[in-house]
């Protein structure tokens, strides 16, 4: 089968400026990409969930799950922790010079490096951003009060500090700033419990002699799905069903086995769950694609919104306009719909993570979360 490529060359409309940067490369890629394959990216996302949930469910279930694990700092697995300590044990002896990558050791272990003299210990930029989300069809969560409500009760900076040694940041917006088109002007939803509680109170929850608000007889509680298999998830929503009391709301939380899990995610049937955006370099035009579809959860959590025809045609349209001006403008409006409608309760960017012998120079991240640049490394 062929596949469609080119050669190119470019050239420096500023004759004093003649080299080109990452962020102009990634840019000039995503515009050839969407031109190139304008007439496949309408149906591609939907064929690419189905290809990968048979070839994951066929082959790659065991894997998936030991990966999720490591990312938790709680893998079950002896045989992986065996290997990832002996990482560790091998550049403290100096038989290897560096560790990179988002799951290579978990928080834990990359902390214990953080002051360190011998070793250095570096975080890329946001690669992919951990949030919830939010059921804009049932009938509390239909409320853009309450969605609000619940981002000013969640703590994200504890989250990042109590659960991530910082080696997570906390998240503001569904998508980092450093990822291309979404440097939005956004204003996030600072942790203000006071601003919280006066938006459950002007909404007409009220608080009840058992610590739970209700309205017209209905209490205000909603029920957290996470994915059993991640002890991260089950951490951070033990965290957030406590938080979420102290303002009068019960939060019931449960988890379900990785394919039920994800299952009951794309049928629509929760309250909250957690996901993860695709990362780099598929944010954020992948995931905002499979927002029109019933892919993943996005779609009928969706469902409640008032402008979620013209959401999904921006989307459409970013997918196929080859005007870079537009294409911004078209990813400012969904960015900015998204975010104030609140439908997603962002907590942490995750990063690339390496950490090397600070003999080491030159280590650096590239574009994307699977770029390793050992031509630019080098020691003094």
């Amino acid at each position: 089968k062929h596949h469609p490529h080119i050669h190119m060359m470019v050239w420096s409309a500023d004759p004093k400026q003649g080299f080109l940067t990452e962020k102009g490369i990634e840019k000039m890629r995503s515009q050839l990409s969407n031109e190139i394959f304008r007439d496949e990216l309408l149906s591609l996302y939907q064929k690419k969930d189905l290809s990968y949930s048979q070839v994951r469910d066929a082959a790659m279930e065991a894997m998936g799950r030991l990966i999720r694990e490591m990312e938790t700092g709680l893998c079950h697995s002896p045989i992986i922790m065996e290997q990832v300590e002996k990482l560790a044990e091998m550049l403290e002896n100096g038989e290897i010079d560096l560790i990179f990558g988002k799951n290579m050791l978990d928080a834990d272990a990359i902390s214990q490096y953080v002051d360190s003299d011998r070793f250095t210990v570096s975080l890329s930029d946001p690669t992919s951003t951990r949030h919830i989300v939010l059921n804009t069809t049932h009938d509390i969560l239909g409320d853009t009060a309450v969605r609000k409500a619940l981002q000013h009760a969640t703590n994200r900076q504890a989250i990042s500090e109590g659960i991530f040694y910082g080696l997570e940041p906390a998240a503001d917006t569904l998508y980092s700033p450093t990822v291309p088109y979404c440097d939005v002007d956004l204003e996030p939803y600072a942790y203000d419990t006071e601003e919280a509680a006066r938006l459950l109170d002007e909404a007409g929850w009220v608080m009840g002699s058992d610590g739970v608000r209700a309205k017209n007889g209905q209490k205000l509680e909603l029920d957290l799905l996470y994915n059993s298999d991640s002890v991260t998830e089950k951490t951070i929503s033990e965290y957030l069903q406590s938080e979420y009391l102290k303002l009068g709301i019960s939060l019931n939380i449960h988890g379900e086995e990785e394919q039920s899990y994800r299952d009951n995610m794309k049928a629509g049937n929760f309250d909250m769950v957690f996901n993860i955006c695709w990362g780099m370099p598929y944010d954020p035009q992948s995931s905002l694609a499979a927002m029109r579809a019933p892919v993943y959860g996005d779609y009928a959590a969706q469902q409640g919104l008032e402008d979620k025809a013209e959401i999904d045609q921006a989307i459409t349209d970013i997918l196929t306009s080859t005007d870079e001006a537009e294409r911004q403008e078209l990813y400012d409006f969904v960015l900015t719909r998204l975010h104030e409608d609140a439908v997603y309760i962002p907590l942490t960017y995750e990063t690339n993570k390496a950490l090397y012998t600070s003999e080491l120079k030159g280590v650096h991240f590239g574009t994307d979360q699977y770029d390793v640049d050992f031509a630019s490394m080098y020691f003094e």
